[in-house]
């Protein structure tokens, strides 16, 4: 006899219930919200293609009355692609344990079930923007991987930064982003750059301007937005993007490309337990390289 390594089984759940209240606070974070800024778009292969396509730039253009017509040049739109990646958990979980009362839930199953939902939708937003990852097509023997928006991104419209965030680093990624037409509109940071920005309130003698609020008498030291003449951006803090980067973007421009939704699927039962498996298929999307800016090499 023999019990698989990670099977929950009575003896490993805690608070079995006695007599306390029916209440369990889950204190890690699950917040995406650089895939809550961006919408979804069906696919129907794993490897899925695109286009993008820009206009010359503007010159000199004149020509005498009655003049022959030369032909110019005509460039074709660049072929993008990408891959989906398949992410997976899965859970199993003793018949006891899930009919045994404990607090704050009903279902053993169903709890542990929700918790790996929550913990893929983290892997699936760090997969995104949380590391620097090339696509691989993979094969029989290596997982294919899709890339993340670092990878997406045109090599000019990335900056090696090699130190501080400053506002003329800022000032300088909007007016990038300008000149390419991109219309930045979010922000995406690190937890560590939060306290930088918020510094930019201060003066050059190092007072910061504060901000009283009547209805609770808080003191507001926040910045949440900043506007140059030609944009302005959110900022919108990230607890699973890369540490080193500041990505600026038009959710307009990237969408999350589902091959197959979310699914929870109750394996064979083989054992005194009951196993499932939880499993999406999908990668990402920025309609041009050219829509994002992206800062790396960022110390805060």
């Amino acid at each position: 006899m023999a019990v698989n390594a990670n099977a929950v089984i009575t003896y490993d759940v805690s608070r079995i219930r006695e007599l306390v209240s029916d209440v369990i606070t889950n204190i890690t974070p699950v917040d995406t919200p650089f895939r809550a800024s961006i919408a979804t778009e069906v696919v129907d292969n794993k490897k899925f293609e695109w286009t993008e396509d820009e206009i010359r730039a503007p010159q000199d253009n004149k020509s005498i009355e009655g003049d022959e017509f030369s032909i110019n040049a005509a460039s074709q739109p660049a072929t993008l692609l990408n891959y989906t990646q398949i992410f997976q958990e899965s859970v199993e979980v003793s018949r006891t344990a899930d009919k045994i009362a404990k607090y704050g839930r009903a279902d053993e199953s169903d709890y542990q079930i929700t918790k790996k939902v929550k913990a893929l939708n983290t892997d699936i937003e760090y997969a995104f923007i949380g590391i620097d990852n090339v696509a691989v097509e993979g094969n029989g023997s290596t997982a294919r991987e899709t890339a993340s928006i670092f990878q997406l991104t045109d090599a000019s419209h990335k900056v090696a930064v090699g130190g501080a965030l400053t506002e003329d680093v800022i000032v300088d990624a909007i007016a990038l982003g300008y000149e390419a037409g991109s219309d930045l509109t979010h922000c995406f940071i690190p937890p560590a750059a939060t306290k930088v920005i918020d510094g930019f309130q201060q003066t050059t003698t190092g007072e910061r301007t504060r901000f009283f609020r009547n209805d609770d008498q808080g003191i507001n030291t926040v910045v949440k937005f900043y506007a140059t003449s030609l944009g302005e951006v959110m900022f919108i803090p990230n607890r699973f993007m890369k540490a080193d980067a500041v990505v600026f973007c038009n959710p307009m421009n990237i969408k999350e490309c589902v091959f197959d939704e979310l699914e929870v699927y109750e394996l064979a039962k083989t054992s005194d337990s009951d196993k499932f498996a939880v499993v999406t298929e999908r990668g990402l999307k920025a309609a041009s390289s050219k829509g994002q800016v992206i800062l790396t090499g960022v110390t805060f």
